[in-house]
């Protein structure tokens, strides 16, 4: 059973559920796949997967050496540029897990798709039906789960949300997601792993990874702890954590987004996609933002295509995704930048806005804060952090 946050009071799933054709062979996807399938663009494509894996690679490099550097020669690792550093590779390697969720879960791929977890925000464990079977088909429905990440949040004062949200987090990386995997573990051998996985090999990558990630990242904490570092440690992590927080829904305008109940199976899926997606843009250069930005500036191809492999595919595809595109008289508008096109919108209405219970007893700012349901909340919030409970 999910969690109730992660869907709108009222929710029906057989009901609010959108469903679709892909028979149309005039439908824009159907008119984009066909020019992608042609032979040279197919082995650009291949060409361009290759890169980004290869450029993959040396960000986990340059990730160890970073921490290698700072743990051992300070001197040429001063605060300012590790944390820098730190925030930049997590999000980047986040970008990374974010393309292997996309692709199949075979072989080892099953392991390194847990590099999405490294931004202290998602779990792919879990996030990864989430993301590639709710999100990405029925993107700003009512059974898209991103539509409604926040809610747990938003159920504190609004003055304590940045502190408790992160000490929340905290939680999650010492105990919380340990318990989190452990539970889903006694649930694959309740329900059984052959059920669930086809058999224990099959199934077995996808343990060890999501456990060897969780004993990454509680482990790098407790490493800075013992060199005495651990102000710098959590400088990298509440950095790392806001930004990358508030990038699950920069793509989207989730405020604006449609009813489900007002799509029909007719409708053509692409133009959907398109239309309620954003690409972002963090330096200019699109190669280098689609790390930056966790995998999410080539959006709107991404969303399309969902298949493809990598960012740096999505990128190369833009020219024919932009051409169908018009002539369905879509409007490829300009990227949004994410600091300041989206960061603003974002923190005023996710930081700033009075909490739930406030909203619905036309409390006061003191009385939103210091109200004994407030205080119980919040202290509820913080327990649930360290038992993996109440968010993604």
């Amino acid at each position: 059973m999910p969690p109730a946050f992660l869907f709108c009071d009222g929710f029906h799933s057989w009901r609010d559920t959108p469903k679709y054709s892909f028979e149309n062979k005039e439908h824009l996807l159907n008119r984009i796949r066909a020019r992608l399938n042609e032979p040279d663009m197919k082995k650009n494509v291949a060409k361009m997967d290759s890169l980004f894996d290869t450029v993959s690679v040396l960000l986990v490099i340059a990730y160890v050496i970073v921490q290698l550097l700072r743990l051992n020669f300070v001197q040429y690792m001063p605060t300012y540029l590790f944390v820098l550093l730190m925030t930049v590779l997590r999000i980047s390697l986040s970008g990374v897990g974010h393309y292997l969720i996309h692709r199949p879960q075979v072989g080892l791929n099953k392991l390194f798709a847990n590099v999405f977890d490294i931004s202290y925000v998602p779990m792919a464990f879990v996030v990864a039906d989430g993301h590639s079977l709710l999100h990405h088909p029925f993107t700003q429905s009512d059974v898209d789960i991103k539509k409604n990440v926040f809610t747990s949040m938003l159920e504190l004062p609004r003055y304590y949300r940045v502190p408790i949200h992160t000490i929340h987090k905290l939680g999650h990386v010492l105990t919380g997601m340990f318990a989190r995997t452990i539970e889903v573990c006694i649930l694959a051998i309740k329900c059984g792993v052959e059920d669930m996985y086809g058999s224990w090999q099959r199934g077995l990558p996808h343990f060890v990874g999501t456990f060897g990630m969780r004993i990454i990242l509680a482990g790098e904490l407790i490493l800075f702890w013992m060199h005495g570092d651990l102000g710098v440690w959590l400088a990298q992590f509440i950095l790392t954590l806001w930004i990358s927080t508030f990038m699950i829904v920069a793509s989207h305008d989730f405020e604006e987004a449609e009813s489900a109940a007002d799509r029909d199976e007719n409708q053509d899926w692409a133009v959907l996609q398109i239309k309620n997606s954003y690409d972002l843009t963090m330096v200019g250069n699109k190669y280098i933002d689609c790390f930056l930005s966790a995998g999410l500036s080539p959006h709107r191809v991404h969303h399309a295509l969902p298949y493809q492999k990598s960012g740096f595919a999505n990128i190369i595809s833009e020219d024919i995704v932009r051409e169908e595109a018009a002539k369905f008289n879509i409007v490829w508008l300009e990227p949004k930048n994410f600091f300041l096109d989206r960061l603003p919108i974002l923190a005023k209405h996710y930081l700033f806005s009075p909490s739930r219970m406030a909203q619905e007893n036309n409390f006061g700012l003191l009385k939103e804060h210091f109200h004994p349901q407030a205080l119980q909340t919040t202290v509820d919030y913080i327990l649930k952090g360290f038992a993996g409970i109440g968010s993604i």
